[in-house]
C-alpha cells in the first residue's frame, strides 16, 4: 500500500496509518511521519474523512531564506515543479500579480506574496493533459510567503474522492445551523 505520492493511497482509513496523526481541524491531520518522505518537505497535512478515507494531501517545505526579492523561493519552485513535470507532464503556470496591487516593483515581489496579491502556481490535471496516476485528481504547486525574507512551497495532491469528501464535510457543517 504505497504507490501514492510519499507512500499514501488514496481511500485510506485513519487505522491504515501507522505514524501518529495530528487532528487541526475536523478531519484535517498533521501527519508525523510518512512512507516515503521527500527531502524537500517537512510536514505533510492528510484530510481523512471517515467515509472517504485520505481525499487530500499537502506536503510543505522547510522555510526557505530569502530576499525581497524572492530568488530562493523562485529557485525552489523551479526545481521542484521540474521533479514533478517529469512525473505528471503537461500543466498550466499561473504567475501574476493581481491588478492595482501597490507590491508592484521587483524588490517587492515576496511582499506580495506574503498579503495574497502575487500568485506563483503550477497545476496538473486531465483538463491540460497531465498524466494522473494513483487515483489522483489534481496535483498543484505553489509557492507562499511567511514574511518578505522567508517563503516556501507546497504541494497539494487531490485524489478522485476529494469532491464527494468535501460534499460530505460541507453537509456536515450545515448541520450546524
Amino acid at each position: 500500500m504505497s504507490s501514492g505520492p510519499f507512500g499514501l493511497v488514496c481511500g485510506m482509513k485513519i487505522e491504515d496509518f501507522t505514524c501518529h496523526l495530528e487532528e487541526i481541524t475536523p478531519y484535517k491531520y498533521i501527519l508525523s511521519e510518512v512512507p516515503k518522505p521527500h527531502s524537500a518537505f517537512d510536514m505533510y497535512i492528510a484530510m481523512i474523512t471517515p467515509s472517504h478515507g485520505l481525499s487530500w494531501l499537502k506536503a510543505i517545505s522547510k522555510d526557505i531564506s530569502t530576499n525581497p526579492f524572492g530568488v530562493e523561493v523562485r529557485s525552489s519552485f523551479d526545481t521542484m515543479k521540474a521533479k514533478l513535470e517529469n512525473v505528471y507532464g503537461k500543466h498550466d503556470r499561473l504567475d501574476f500579480l493581481m491588478q492595482d496591487s501597490i507590491w508592484n516593483e521587483p524588490r517587492d515581489w515576496m511582499q506580495a506574496l506574503e498579503n495574497n496579491e502575487r500568485v506563483l502556481m503550477v497545476v496538473w490535471d486531465p483538463e491540460q493533459g497531465s498524466v494522473m496516476k494513483d487515483s489522483l485528481a489534481s496535483v498543484a504547486l505553489l509557492a507562499a510567503a511567511r514574511d518578505t525574507y522567508t517563503g516556501y512551497i507546497a504541494v497539494e495532491y487531490e485524489f478522485e474522492n476529494h469532491t464527494a469528501a468535501e460534499q460530505t464535510l460541507s453537509a456536515l457543517e450545515d448541520e450546524a445551523l
